[in-house]
């Protein structure tokens, strides 16, 4: 796990399954700082799998206007379109 909190400390995301797990990750991180010593640190940035698909799709259109005409799908689009390709 420490090289996970390495990666986290240089700015690097997590990518989590879940919001627990984001929130889990967050609490080990901020354990791990503490037994360093440290009193401040910078909370890092982790994001559900859908999250992080909104937030680079967001990212992306404000660089690339003209893809803000395109769609992001919701969880169930993305399900539907998966079984449908299956």
């Amino acid at each position: 796990m420490d090289c996970v909190f390495d990666q986290l400390e240089t700015g690097a995301t997590a990518v989590t399954s879940t919001r627990r797990l984001s929130r889990y990750l967050l609490e080990r991180f901020s354990t791990h700082r503490l037994s360093q010593g440290k009193k401040v640190w910078s909370t890092p940035k982790t994001f559900t799998w859908g999250e992080w698909k909104l937030h680079e799709w967001q990212r992306v259109a404000h660089i690339h206007p003209q893809l803000g005409t395109k769609i992001v799908l919701d969880d169930q689009q993305e399900a539907q379109l998966w079984e449908r390709i299956i």
